[in-house]
């Protein structure tokens, strides 16, 4: 599965600006989405994003989770999720540490068989709070006004719950799980080989 990167359509237009046989892109004309994203990939401007406290993630707990795409003798790795993603469980209706394929990693207990790097694969759900737009904000990088929705996402991660367990499978029995009135975004996990 392929990810979509951040701001690939405005850096499109950077490429489109660059001269055909390469050089440099010229600077989008002043006032533009395009020129306000030049000026933060040059570092020309300073932001500040600041986050609500109820989106903190709190007090981080070590978890235990079976990766996929590595054999099922060195497939155990234990990740950090924090007190706000745990807090989703109860607020997402259906979703359970086991349909996740999360244990508590006990301190002290069996090492996990994988210790390098690496990003589990992981769930995003998003529910919705009451009914209409929350408005619009202004985008600080481009200056673009955005319509905000009013709800509540969470990211959790998630392992196999079966040796069989294939990531496009679990995948489709979370999003299944959580029922109506939820979207479901997932990101595949990604192993760091040295």
């Amino acid at each position: 599965m392929g990810r979509r990167r951040r701001f690939s359509k405005l850096l499109g237009g950077l490429n489109y600006l660059r001269p055909i046989g390469g050089g440099v892109s010229p600077e989008a004309p002043s006032g533009t989405p395009l020129r306000n994203f030049q000026e933060y990939l040059a570092v020309r401007v300073n932001l500040t994003f600041t986050r609500s406290a109820t989106s903190n993630p709190g007090v981080k707990t070590l978890y235990r989770l079976e990766l996929f795409s590595l054999a099922t003798t060195n497939d155990t790795a234990d990740y950090k999720v924090g007190q706000r993603a745990r807090d989703g469980l109860s607020q997402i209706q259906g979703l359970t540490l086991q349909l996740l394929g999360l244990t508590l990693s006990v301190p002290g207990g069996d090492p996990p068989q994988f210790s390098g790097r690496f990003s589990p694969a992981k769930v995003t759900c998003f529910r919705r709070e009451g009914t209409g737009t929350g408005g619009t904000r202004r985008s600080q990088i481009t200056g673009i006004n955005r319509r905000t929705v009013n709800g509540n996402s969470y990211t959790l991660p998630f392992g196999k719950v079966a040796e069989t367990d294939r990531y496009r499978d679990r995948a489709s029995t979370i999003n299944r799980a959580t029922g109506a009135g939820v979207i479901c975004s997932f990101t595949p996990e990604d192993i760091v080989r040295i």
